[in-house]
């Protein structure tokens, strides 16, 4: 055994013997363009007759470079309960012409069916000459009844390796050791078990080749190199410790809101992809499937579907790039680890819709799931939308941080946090642009840049109308502090509540957050963006009187909105006798006419010299009166029929 694996005339003539005969067709059509073009005829024949003799629900995505399909889906096809290696070997029979496949299999080898969560998974791997062809792989997926409901193909119909074996399996080993230990910086030499003959699918037509796995002792690592069998270039070069972890894949998606908006998709890689589901999109924080549990495979790891030829298997390659992109964000915003939640696409008994579900049908467990509206006119899937995707990232996260949003309130609160992340992860404050003119005829569901004011704006029955004053209240603080800040301080505050929270508990959350993290610094600046929102005063909750202790010093908010009509209430807490100067004014090109009054906290109002301008009403070094507690109450009203925003200084000497 040792002299034939070494011997490169033994090798080569092995080889050689065993590739001849089937490689002889393969050869005239991978060099005759003519017969590249009959390919794509004849599949697309054997597609339609297929389809005529079976249920018409049978889907097909070609491979724009053979012309041979990539994947089929629909069904089922089968006989329930046979044994799954022979329910996928006669389907393949049956559907040879349409992947192009040999009419009878002798070149596909059969691995071990896999089942998984009520699915089967039978792998075909695709050989010449007796090699095995490196990716070439068809895999057929069975339902739980046993019954054909996929096939994904990446079979190399064109391989006509035009290299020798020149190079003997010891000479290659010599050459992917060298180039690992260059590339690595290794100490020691690297080891591994004698290389294996393949066929490489390189410049579409192939190159024999030889596949050597190599391992390192410093740094530890493992890694599989192939070496052309002729020249010695090096083919391909993995890093199988890092592969064993999560894969990279490749994807077309819509990249950005942007582009969903316009239609345009491009590449993206897709992250985080599991070695033990390779071919699945199935990765750390998700795994996708469609309403019927068909999920798409591609061995190659390259998911490159077009939106309107095979739109289905787009949207779960959307739906895995757009929550992968969610789950990245909140583990380095929030250090929040992978969820592992299902998402499931085009469920079309929810249409417009999508929505985070604890118990999702069938399986019981949490879910994602994103309605079909691809069936409409000018309807649109509303996993294609990223900020529908992060919306309902954002719930799931929160019930795994703790926080169920139980409660009027706690539900509003829920949808407040989870517009907001949306939006603030976009930079956009219209939420869902992309899927809301098809859907509900409006420019964006939610806007979180609002005016929404308690109380008038609670909603009796409504969490996500209610939750506009608390995600308006967010977006302001973003706006006043920056968003890396805000969107802690959101997260913080309040994955720190109780099951049933009201509003004042949540800004008292907010304030101790801002204390507990960043030593208080914007704590005035809190108090008064609450307070332009109504979150202060006596119809608010008398509670607001101890939030803020002021002492000596001077502190001043910034751009907050004063509706007429309205009142925005501060309270502070200074020593008495001391002299305070209180400067209030309109902001940019407001036309708002501010004006305020000094109160205590019984209600009585204290007599306060304030002179006034059309955009400014100040008090200067007033004496302040012994009062109960030395708590003192700011009211600022607006005096114009215009909506402004205003701008408050305080100091006290």
């Amino acid at each position: 055994m040792g002299t034939l694996r070494h011997n490169p005339g033994l090798a080569l003539l092995f080889i050689a013997s065993l590739a001849a005969a089937q490689v002889i067709e393969t050869v005239i059509q991978a060099k005759d363009l003519a017969g590249r073009v009959a390919v794509r005829v004849e599949a697309r024949t054997a597609f339609e007759e297929f389809r005529a003799s079976h249920d018409g629900s049978w889907r097909v995505w070609w491979d724009q470079t053979t012309g041979a399909a990539r994947t089929l889906w629909g069904g089922p096809e089968g006989t329930p309960g046979a044994e799954p290696a022979e329910t996928a070997r006669l389907f393949l029979l049956q559907t040879a012409g349409i992947f192009q496949l040999r009419r009878d299999l002798g070149d596909l080898s059969l691995g071990r069916p896999i089942v998984h969560e009520g699915l089967t998974r039978v792998l075909f791997a695709q050989q010449l000459g007796g090699l095995p062809v490196e990716g070439g792989e068809v895999l057929v997926l069975l339902d739980g009844q046993g019954l054909v409901r996929s096939v994904a193909s990446h079979y190399r119909p064109f391989l006509a390796p035009s290299n020798r074996f020149l190079l003997n399996g010891s000479q290659a080993r010599d050459i992917a050791a060298r180039y690992l230990q260059n590339r690595l910086r290794s100490v020691g030499e690297a080891v591994g078990d004698p290389p294996i003959p393949v066929v490489h699918p390189s410049d579409g037509s192939g190159r024999f080749a030889w596949r050597w796995i190599g391992d390192t002792r410093i740094p530890s690592e493992s890694w599989k190199i192939v070496v052309d069998a002729e020249t010695g270039r090096i083919l391909d070069a993995q890093d199988l410790v890092k592969r064993e972890e999560t894969l990279r894949g490749s994807g077309r998606v819509f990249k950005t809101q942007r582009d969903a908006v316009r239609g345009l998709a491009r590449t993206a890689t897709l992250k985080h992809l599991l070695e033990t589901r390779r071919g699945s999109l199935a990765g750390l924080y998700t795994e996708v499937r469609d309403a019927q549990g068909l999920p798409v495979f591609e061995p190659g790891l390259r998911f490159l579907y077009d939106p309107v030829l095979a739109a289905d298997a787009f949207d779960q390659v959307q739906g895995y790039y757009a929550v992968t992109l969610a789950g990245d964000w909140f583990r380095r915003r929030f250090g929040l680890g992978p969820l592992g939640i299902p998402t499931i696409v085009n469920v079309e008994e929810i249409g417009c819709g999508a929505e985070f579900r604890s118990n999702c049908p069938g399986s019981g467990g949490p879910c994602l799931r994103f309605g079909d509206r691809s069936l409409a006119n000018d309807g649109v899937d509303l996993v294609r939308d990223l900020d529908v995707v992060f919306h309902e990232y954002t719930h799931a996260a929160l019930v795994s941080a703790g926080f169920p949003g139980g409660g009027p309130i706690g539900e509003a609160l829920h949808e407040a946090v989870a517009d907001y992340c949306a939006g603030t992860y976009a930079a956009n404050s219209c939420i869902a642009e992309q899927a809301s003119p098809s859907c509900w005829n409006v420019p964006c569901l939610r806007n979180v840049d609002n005016l929404n004011h308690y109380p008038e704006d609670v909603h009796p029955s409504d969490p996500h109308i209610t939750g506009l004053i608390w995600s308006g209240l967010l977006w302001d603080i973003r706006q006043a502090v920056g968003s890396t800040k805000a969107d802690r301080l959101a997260w913080w505050s309040t994955v720190s509540l109780g099951s049933d929270p009201g509003l004042l508990e949540a800004l008292v959350a907010l304030m101790e957050t801002e204390a507990e993290r960043h030593r208080g610094r914007s704590l005035w600046r809190l108090v008064g963006l609450g307070a332009s929102r109504g979150l202060s005063g006596p119809d608010f909750d008398d509670s607001y009187l101890g939030w803020l202790f002021f002492g000596r010093g001077s502190a001043h908010t910034l751009g907050e909105v004063l509706r007429p009509g309205y009142a925005v209430w501060f309270a502070f807490i200074t020593d008495s006798e001391r002299a305070a100067s209180i400067t209030v004014s309109a902001t940019g090109r407001s036309v708002l006419q501010p004006d305020f009054t000094l109160w205590d906290v019984f209600g009585n109002r204290l007599p306060a010299p304030v002179t006034r301008t059309p955009r400014l009403a100040r008090l200067t070094r007033f004496p302040l009166p012994k009062v109960k507690e030395n708590l003192y109450i700011l009211k600022l009203v607006g005096l114009s029929g215009t909506t402004g925003q205003f701008n408050l200084q305080l100091s006290v000497r």
